[in-house]
């Protein structure tokens, strides 16, 4: 979550820098698009992203791929059940 604020810093990797941003993406946002920032608050980084160009793509290569939504919903499911 301290990525995603100190990216609004910068926003010009936010908007044109792809490579950066699909590395970032790959590495921390891989499997967690909604992100605690502050005391109970969420974004959706899909949201948040969507007005800069850079951002959005990258997340959208990891979002679109089926597949991996279903391994990482499964796993977030199995957690839940074995926290009750």
């Amino acid at each position: 979550s301290m990525l995603y604020v100190v990216l609004y810093f910068d926003p010009e990797t936010l908007k044109s820098k792809a490579t950066a941003m699909r590395q970032i993406v790959d590495r921390l946002f891989s499997d967690n698009w909604i992100v605690p920032v502050y005391m109970g608050h969420a974004v959706d980084l899909s949201v948040e992203w969507a007005s800069y160009p850079a951002a959005a793509a990258a997340l959208k290569n990891v979002v679109a791929d089926k597949e991996r939504l279903r391994e990482v919903n499964a796993r977030q499911i199995e957690a839940a059940l074995a926290s009750l």
